[in-house]
């Protein structure tokens, strides 16, 4: 590095657009303990007399603002039928699982689902099964959830205690189709989808489909052109990709070796802003609609493959992994036509926000950032110009230069200039320099989450490890900020009148 130091330019007088609530959200899946262990008790626990949603997993994940739910998959979904979750408990279907080993007792279902979306207070997300499923099940599906008639299946709803529909608009039709959804190709997929959206907008004229769109540019235009030549454009109201980063490829595993290793996990972000541009862009031209068609992040996360053996989904959970969040969601706060993401997952696997054991809950240096920059939900998004030293990662196969900070702005209800800044340097500190236009500041408070290591991490033993903590409050001009090394600062402006 050639100086430890930063400048950032902000101008509060260029708003842009408002920040989706929606982008703080999960997808709620069985793999390993996310759903039995993690949100819900099975009857017969050691731990608990009670069976069901558990009361402080709600409120943990009520106070991380999560602002939308996906369920059943993930890759569930490919197997599996709704109606194996609905009726008394003790007669629901056991399954084989579709991933992992955790069995598919069914116990939590569409009523559960819905009653975990109202507690926590989020959006929901269904996924059709396109692939072991038929068009009939998934119109079935949708009319228990959402009709008034006086159907069969409307009277089975009322029966299992819901006598008021659910009002679900957005779902999800099949999930990977071109790998665990059926190894289709574009235009097998296009059929498929096609003959489930008719109908589905037949019943429900106000439902939102979602196609799902693969990571190959040349995959989606070929399903993009089935729609346009068909005069179909309407069928499509929001496109899903999918990211994970497998920490194994480049990033040195869970616990890397060398400073390579460790800025390699960060790489793989230009992959997702490569990603995200060219969907955008294939969505405009080949869907032509009033606004632009928004895209969701379906499923996002790092996976660290053998980073805790004998299981496949609890993985460790680092200062580093909280830090790549950050950067992350940046990206995403970035597009104003990317309104909705899940983290794989919530609970307990993969990218998790809260670890539990029995009845400890913990939150993951992963839930302590989102929790802070969940104050960008809502506000309007400021442009914002960093110029940072950079890492030069020179793999010639993967050759990228890694800005050390990372960061982005926005403006709150109360007219406050908000920053998130992310110090990647595992070392060294970075001095940083805002220089604001529009308006002088007065003060600014100033939250940092950071540890002695980046590859602390929170356990049962020691929760407390890898947490906020605020500093008083700093009254300047301008404030010159020394960014700790791996860290990730939230810096809220007071303005002068």
């Amino acid at each position: 590095m050639a100086r430890a130091s930063a400048t950032l330019f902000l101008d509060i007088r260029k708003r842009t657009h408002v920040i989706s609530p929606w982008l703080h959200g999960g997808c709620i899946e069985n793999a390993g303990e996310s759903i039995y262990g993690g949100i819900w008790i099975n009857e017969g626990s050691n731990y608990s007399k009670h069976s069901g949603l558990r009361t402080e997993v709600m409120d943990a994940l009520k106070r991380s603002r999560l602002g939308l739910f996906r369920w059943p998959g993930g890759i569930t979904a490919n197997f599996y039928h709704w109606t194996d979750g609905i009726g008394p408990r003790s007669k629901r279907k056991r399954r084989v699982p579709a991933i992992g080993k955790t069995p598919e007792t069914n116990q939590f279902g569409t009523h559960e689902f819905m009653d975990l979306c109202d507690k926590v207070g989020t959006q929901r997300v269904l996924v059709l099964n396109l692939a072991t499923g038929s068009v009939q099940e998934a119109l079935d599906w949708a009319e228990y959830c959402n009709s008034t008639d006086l159907s069969e299946w409307v009277q089975e709803r009322k029966l299992r205690g819901s006598p008021h529909p659910f009002h679900v608009e957005n779902w999800q039709l099949g999930e990977q189709p071109w790998k665990g959804g059926g190894n289709l190709t574009p235009e097998q997929y296009g059929e498929r989808y096609i003959a489930t959206a008719t109908l589905l907008k037949t019943r429900m004229p106000s439902a939102r489909l979602f196609a799902c769109l693969h990571r190959n540019p040349d995959w989606n235009q070929r399903f993009l052109q089935i729609l346009k030549s068909l005069s179909l454009s309407s069928l499509l109201n929001r496109a899903v990709i999918e990211f994970e980063a497998d920490s194994s490829l480049i990033g040195g595993g869970a616990k890397p070796q060398n400073e390579e290793e460790y800025f390699g996990l960060f790489s793989h972000l230009a992959d997702l802003e490569v990603q995200i541009i060219q969907t955008l862009r294939l969505l405009e031209r080949f869907i032509h609609a009033p606004h632009p068609v928004p895209v969701m992040l379906g499923r996002w996360g790092i996976r660290h493959p053998g980073s805790n053996p004998g299981t496949v989904f609890h993985q460790i959970n680092t200062l580093r992994d909280g830090l790549f969040a950050a950067c992350l969601m940046h990206i995403l706060f970035r597009f104003p036509d990317v309104d909705m993401a899940c983290i794989a997952y919530p609970l307990n696997s993969l990218h998790a926000l809260l670890m539990t054991h029995k009845t400890d809950i913990i939150r993951t240096p992963t839930g302590h950032a989102l929790d802070l920059l969940k104050d960008h939900l809502c506000n309007k998004a400021l442009p914002l110009t960093v110029h940072s030293p950079k890492i030069n990662l020179g793999r010639a196969w993967h050759p990228r230069n890694i800005p050390i900070v990372d960061g982005f702005a926005s403006l709150n209800s109360q007219e406050q200039p908000m920053l998130s800044l992310v110090n990647l340097h595992p070392e060294k500190s970075i001095q940083t320099t805002i220089h604001l236009k529009g308006a002088t500041i007065e003060s600014a408070v100033i939250r940092t989450l950071t540890a002695n290591n980046v590859l602390d991490q929170n356990t049962f033993l020691a929760p407390h490890q890898v947490e906020p903590v605020e500093s008083p409050r700093q009254k300047t001009a301008v404030p010159i900020l020394n960014l700790p090394p791996h860290s990730l600062s939230q810096i809220v402006m007071t303005l002068k009148p």
